[in-house]
């Protein structure tokens, strides 16, 4: 049986870290790459907008905007500080 701990061992010093385990949950609200513009949800990651084409935080198969952003999290989450 794997370890939680022995996965966040492997991904420990990586610019990018696992979004596996946070303390403070998940979601783009708690995310230091989230903020907010002119009523719009936004990701200033820039492998997350390089995929999506996008700075605003999108639905991958509707590519509708994300109104909640506690129900959303992509493979980039880092946990606010």
């Amino acid at each position: 049986m794997i370890k939680l701990t022995d996965i966040l061992k492997e991904h420990e010093g990586e610019e990018y870290p696992s979004y596996m385990y946070s303390s403070i949950g998940f979601g783009c609200h708690v995310c230091e790459y989230h903020y907010q513009e002119e009523g719009k949800h936004k990701c200033k990651n820039k492998y997350y907008q390089k995929l999506m084409g996008t700075e605003d935080l999108i639905n991958p198969k509707t590519k509708e905007s994300i109104k909640d952003p506690s129900k959303y999290c992509s493979n980039w989450f880092h946990p606010k500080k």
